[in-house]
């Protein structure tokens, strides 16, 4: 994606993933709410296609927010807003004042560049339209219990650089919710650890702690 973005020529910036799909509207629609709304970022809602199909939506109607308070903030490192990248439409120029994606981080590399975007921009569209078609993976890299222990590092790494961004732009309040979010995940992951990795469990708890 850095690459992409990088080497790009536009004005705007949308991802899809290989594996997904949208519909044949999406980018028109998209770019019609950007330009009407005169917003930095415009957001659509998605379809999840694996054994039960179903829609995920932030906001079940459509809606301008001229100013990204402390209650998006919240919902982004809470994952009630989840942060899926595929779903944006982006102001190059905005984007651009990030950092981009964290490539040492494996899973939460999409929650990081939310946050960054989110306080970079001054204002947000979220559409009802379901636009993008993300078709799950139970063998990938976020789904592959082979994986636990490098999910447990990754989440405590992502968990340190969302700490440190939360604390330079002064969101100190959320830094509580945001350390009992995280503290619930690593236990999750060690318990996991421990079931798939028991002879390496001791080796992999000093380290966490």
């Amino acid at each position: 994606r850095n690459y992409g973005i990088k080497k790009s020529n536009g004005e705007y910036i949308m991802f899809i993933d290989s594996d997904d799909y949208i519909e044949l509207n999406m980018v028109e629609k998209m770019m019609n709410s950007l330009v009407s709304n005169k917003v930095d970022i415009v957001r659509c809602n998605n379809f999840v296609e694996e054994k039960t199909n179903y829609v995920e939506s932030y906001y079940l109607k459509n809606k301008l927010v001229n100013k990204i308070d402390t209650n998006i903030i919240s919902d982004i490192i809470t994952s009630k807003l989840l942060t899926y990248c595929c779903v944006l439409l982006v102001k190059k120029d905005v984007l651009l004042k990030t950092n981009l994606f964290n490539v040492d981080l494996k899973i939460y590399e999409d929650r990081v560049f939310y946050l960054e975007l989110f306080l970079k921009a001054k204002n947000v569209y979220f559409m009802q339209d379901v636009l993008y078609h993300y078709v799950t993976n139970n063998n990938g890299c976020t789904k592959s219990n082979k994986n636990i222990t490098r999910h447990l590092f990754d989440t405590i790494n992502g968990w340190k650089i969302i700490n440190d961004i939360l604390k330079k732009e002064n969101y100190n309040d959320l830094i509580i919710i945001l350390n009992t979010k995280y503290l619930y995940m690593i236990i999750g992951y060690l318990f996991a650890s421990y079931k798939y990795n028991t002879k390496k469990f001791k080796e992999i708890y000093n380290k966490v702690i």
